[in-house]
């Protein structure tokens, strides 16, 4: 998707390729993009994992080093990629307590 004067505008064909990118170091990004350019693809499907920006109840970080969610997506458009973003709350993908914050267990009504 795309935000052109003011609506979205999706691509003709979406090719797009996984990337995680909690799992890859920030100076690593912008290669990781490119390559998946280079690939002929046009998109970014990424999962946005839950406890990864949320470590304690009510404290975000979507800034420090690899947690820089806007660094990435801004590497994506500069490099005309559209992003296919999926929060969670869980994702699938081999990742610890499915993206879910471990905080979760002590709520009682979960």
């Amino acid at each position: 998707l795309a935000l052109i004067a003011g609506s979205l505008a999706l691509p003709d064909r979406i090719y797009a390729g996984e990337i995680h990118y909690a799992r890859i170091p920030v100076h690593y990004w912008e290669h990781r993009i490119m390559m998946v350019k280079a690939l002929g693809l046009n998109t970014l499907s990424v999962y946005m994992m839950w406890n990864y920006h949320e470590s304690k109840p009510g404290l975000f970080d979507f800034s420090t080093e690899n947690k820089n969610l806007t660094l990435f997506l801004d590497l994506a458009k500069k490099h005309e990629m559209h992003v296919l973003l999926r929060p969670g709350p869980y994702v699938c993908a081999e990742w610890d307590f499915g993206g879910l914050p471990y905080f979760l267990i002590k709520e009682a009504e979960i």
